[in-house]
């Protein structure tokens, strides 16, 4: 049955572990996995999760990236500036390196270290023609 969500956060399915406020996305198997930063793997990055995941099947909150105004990420790197655009990293961060996955947002927030929480702010659509 085909459902409907009106709000930017919304369940999902873990396929895996990840941390909160990880770059998730869809899979073939309709569960939510943290990006990899391999370009053309992380082509349908959807989300940001609003809390960890410590295993496969478990179910959490997500929040979309196409209906918010901005989102939190984990830094990658620790050398993100304001106004710099994101890209999906590794481990579902967030990364300043455009040799990344797919390009996600601009950061609205610097970071001073890896595994900062800062604040971006989405890019509005993603599609093929984003992947480096």
């Amino acid at each position: 049955m085909a459902t409907q969500n009106e709000g930017p956060n919304f369940s999902g399915v873990a396929a895996a572990a990840f941390d909160k406020f990880a770059l998730v996305m869809l899979d073939t198997n309709g569960k939510f996995a943290k990006t990899t930063g391999v370009a053309g793997e992380d082509i349908n990055v959807l989300a940001t999760a609003q809390e960890a995941a410590s295993a496969a099947d478990e179910v959490k909150e997500l929040r979309a990236l196409n209906c918010v105004a901005s989102a939190k990420v984990v830094a990658a790197v620790n050398n993100i500036t304001v106004g710099q655009t994101l890209y999906t990293a590794a481990s579902g961060r967030a990364s300043n390196a455009s040799t990344s996955g797919t390009a996600v947002g601009i950061a609205k927030q610097a970071s001073s270290a890896a595994g900062d929480i800062i604040e971006m702010f989405p890019r509005p659509s993603r599609d093929d023609a984003d992947v480096t």
